[in-house]
């Protein structure tokens, strides 16, 4: 019987299915990514291992962590590095960066509530100047969910939703009858901890997307418990003020 090439098996795959296939530590996650990516193991590369699908998926994170090793020790030995590699690092790096600050909007956006805060400085076109929402148009709270903003020029309501949308604060806003409203459903509960699980894989996956374009994963691991980390405080943060319970 022919040995099973670890390499082999990699080759067979997309970039994105390889980085996927790259970024696994355990078992479990090698299973997930054959479900997520799609990945189909060619009989005869099954019949190589012994021991059928679960003993093939132990195989595989055995290269893996091999192919880490190997990738760290000659990473190790490189003392020296052109501009032009030092620039795409940096520029993977600030893609990075970015997909975790949106991260952090959209956690903020599952438990905003109404408050002036959030609208009284956007600024929008009056006669030609750039004014705060606040110095033309009166904001209140109605309740915890919805917030208001009334305008004594109603012919600015249109640039007034236009300007809140683009503000991308959250909530759902719309024209309603000669104000403004903006109304806020924030998730709790079981609601919450499903959605914030959603957050993480979208963001898991946008930041694997983002290492496989730049042909480098060294730094997925990294930014994965960024990740990780940042979610477990958010929804750490929620428990302590109460907002919802388990």
């Amino acid at each position: 019987m022919a040995k099973f090439d670890f390499n082999e098996f990699l080759n067979i795959l997309s970039d994105k299915q390889r980085a996927a296939v790259l970024s696994c530590r355990t078992e479990a996650e090698f299973e997930q990514v054959l479900d997520d990516f799609d990945i189909q193991i060619p009989d005869e590369m099954m019949e190589m291992v012994a021991g059928g699908r679960a003993r093939f998926a132990s195989v595989i994170i055995a290269g893996v962590l091999a192919a880490t090793a190997a990738g760290a020790t000659m990473a190790a030995a490189v003392n020296t590095m052109s501009v032009s590699v030092e620039a795409a690092n940096s520029d993977t790096e600030a893609r990075l960066q970015q997909c975790i600050a949106d991260m952090e909007v959209k956690m903020q956006h599952l438990v905003q509530k109404a408050d002036v805060k959030l609208v009284k400085d956007i600024k929008i076109s009056f006669y030609g100047l750039q004014i705060e929402l606040n110095k033309i148009a009166k904001i209140y709270v109605e309740n915890e969910n919805k917030l208001t903003i009334d305008p004594p020029d109603r012919s600015i309501l249109s640039d007034i939703e236009s300007a809140v949308r683009q503000a991308d604060i959250g909530g759902e806003v719309r024209k309603n009858g000669d104000v403004v409203s903006i109304e806020f459903s924030p998730k709790w509960g079981d609601r919450l901890h499903q959605a914030l699980r959603n957050l993480e894989r979208d963001t898991d996956f946008s930041v694997m997307d983002i290492c496989a374009d730049s042909g480098d994963m060294s730094l997925y691991s990294e930014y994965r418990k960024i990740i990780s980390n940042k979610i477990r405080e958010f929804e750490n943060d929620r428990r302590h003020e109460h907002l919802y319970s388990y």
